[in-house]
């Protein structure tokens, strides 16, 4: 009788206790399970974010378009220690791509090599970003398709020298940050920047930002500068510097390979030890596995730039590699560091190549001084000089009644001002064309019309011969329309239109004579400074087309109208009205080509 009721009562515990164990086991999962961004204690941050700016060796590598070609790259590269590679995205998603993208980052996978995708965003400013966000939602798709196949695929690029230096971007950039997060939320998100960090201000937007440092005097200085501004992983997006064509062998000679690989020695070495005082790399038992052990722990990734040459508007070749392959010193650097081998290199010296002859700055300064003899020998000259100048009135009074015109010396003025606007231009254009500056620019233009602008700006003296000319053609049109249009109120000669047009131009004299100083005193290295050289050329060029038709205007007693419509075709407003056409094909942003001049 009681056996029924005590098998009863047996059961009902026995169903408690099994609620009882599979309460604890639910809640020991959830325990178990990771918040919805990671296990980080930022808010919003995918998981992994941490560990991939941080002990990454990596190379930024163009993928081949032939797939075995790419894994045979791959090889190599997981070969010479790399653990990391930053590619581009835009090849992937294009038609007939999507097997390749699966492949590369299957063999990736295998190899230990993580992957690090770029958006095909760059240069854009807060507006253009708005738009890209709005048509990237396939790519997004695909993105996050490959980052759930593919464990390799753990970063993401939202987009490279974007105008981040102005906050109204960090929103653009962050909306763009929370549709990749929603699709792919263990995927790290970042952008490279090259702005210094005061300038910055969107590092919160994503889960780290990779430094563009090339072309940075201290690239060390700058990471530490930027970690200690800012709470968000700070890793190296692009490292290293460039070979010039045909350059000889040697560590005297700039821009040798053996002088890139020295910059990269020194520049990796530095970053090794960089976050441990207390490490000592010359205690005894220091091993190179010890290195490279210290590298990952201690280091920010490095993405070196870049694996092989590339297409350059400007002829710089950033490659470990040539484009054929053939490894550059740079790589056995690359290489023995990596691999935690050798840490210390030997290249031969060569020897420093013999200056140049300073052809053009010498030409330049024969222009002045002969200007200057032409003065001290010729009255007539000079009393036009004093008018000019001292009494302006009695200048436009002798040129309107024909007397004390210098023909001569205005033909001798116009190839002196055409002279002086090229040697401005090419002194504008050397001091430029090293720099970073003058890179992203053209970069920013697109290949065909970057193609044609470098090409210029690598050669100064061709570009200030371009210029010369260009000059000296639109003041000889201008004078013709000059005499055309007035002839209705008053017929003047040659030699009165040459002075009327010509002499306003001297400011040219000036600002060569400022160049021609600048490259003696070796002070050209700044940007900013052929910045302001050429801010001023420009306003003295509007400055001389007022003048000129004020002249004119007292003159002839030509209405307003018709010397507003001379205007039109003054060199100046020639110049304006090509360079504004070139920049509306461009579809660049003003203030971030301002923005990369003064800020980075």
């Amino acid at each position: 009788m009681f056996a029924p009721l005590l098998l009863s009562s047996f059961e009902q515990h026995q169903r408690r206790i099994d609620w009882i164990g599979v309460l604890l086991a639910g809640l020991l999962a959830l325990a178990s399970v990771p918040t919805a961004y990671g296990q980080s204690e930022t808010p919003g941050e995918s998981v992994g974010a941490q560990s991939f700016f941080s002990g990454g060796r990596g190379v930024v590598w163009e993928v081949p378009d032939v797939d075995r070609a790419a894994r045979f790259e791959l090889d190599r590269i997981a070969e010479s220690g790399i653990t990391t590679v930053r590619v581009s995205a835009a090849p992937w998603f294009l038609p007939g791509k999507e097997r390749s993208a699966a492949a590369v980052l299957a063999h990736a996978e295998s190899l230990g090599v993580s992957v690090a995708l770029d958006l095909p965003l760059a240069y854009e400013s807060a507006a253009q970003i708005d738009v890209a966000t709005d048509s990237l939602g396939p790519t997004l798709d695909r993105i996050a398709q490959l980052a759930r196949q593919h464990r390799a695929l753990v970063a993401v690029g939202l987009g490279k020298s974007l105008d981040t230096s102005v906050s109204k971007t960090c929103a653009a950039l962050e909306r763009l940050a929370v549709e990749l997060r929603n699709r792919a939320p263990d995927v790290a998100r970042y952008y490279i920047s090259p702005f210094r960090p005061e300038e910055d201000q969107c590092a919160g937007a994503v889960d780290g930002v990779l430094l563009d440092v090339r072309g940075v005097e201290n690239p060390v200085e700058r990471h530490r500068a930027w970690s200690a501004s800012t709470d968000t992983p700070v890793a190296i997006g692009a490292a290293g510097t460039w070979v010039a064509p045909d350059s000889a062998s040697g560590l005297n000679i700039p821009h040798s390979s053996q002088a890139q690989a020295r910059w990269l020695e020194m520049v990796l070495n530095q970053w090794i030890p960089e976050r441990s005082d207390a490490f000592e790399w010359s205690e005894p038992g220091d091993t190179p596995a010890s290195d490279a052990q210290a590298f990952s722990e201690l280091s920010p990734t490095i993405f070196v730039y870049r694996w092989a040459d590339e297409k350059n508007p400007l002829g710089r070749r950033y490659g470990l590699h040539a484009a054929n392959g053939d490894p550059r010193p740079a790589a056995t650097v690359v290489r023995g560091i990596y691999r935690g081998e050798q840490r210390v290199f030997a290249f031969p010296s060569g020897s420093a190549p013999s200056p140049e002859a300073p052809w053009a700055v010498l030409f330049g300064w024969f222009l002045l001084i002969g200007f200057a003899l032409l003065y001290a020998r010729r009255p007539l000259f000079r009393r036009a000089v004093g008018r000019y100048f001292m009494a302006h009135g009695f200048y436009t009074d002798s040129v309107r009644e024909g007397r004390d015109t210098v023909s001569l010396v205005s033909w001798l003025m116009l190839l002196v001002v055409g002279v002086a606007t090229g040697v401005i231009a090419a002194v504008i254009v050397d001091v430029l064309a090293p720099t970073m500056v003058a890179e992203r620019f053209i970069d920013a233009l697109g290949p065909d019309l970057g193609q044609r602008l470098g090409s210029y700006i690598s050669q100064p003296i061709t570009t200030g011969a371009f210029v010369a000319g260009g000059v000296i053609v639109m003041l000889l049109v201008w004078s013709v329309m000059i005499g055309l249009a007035v002839r209705n109120w008053k017929t003047l000669r040659t030699d009165q239109v040459m002075m009327l047009v010509i002499w306003p131009c001297w400011p040219a004299l000036l600002w060569m004579g400022v160049a021609l100083v600048m490259v003696s005193n070796g002070t050209t290295g700044s940007p900013q400074t052929a910045g302001i050289l050429a801010a001023l050329g420009a306003v003295s060029a509007v400055w001389a087309t007022v003048r000129v038709l004020r002249d004119v205007r007292v003159v002839t007693r030509i209405p307003l109208p018709v010397a507003s419509l001379m205007a039109v075709f003054s060199p100046a407003a020639i110049t304006t009205l090509l360079f504004a056409i070139t920049w509306v094909q461009t579809n660049i942003s003003a203030s971030l080509v301002i923005h990369l001049f003064t800020r980075t």
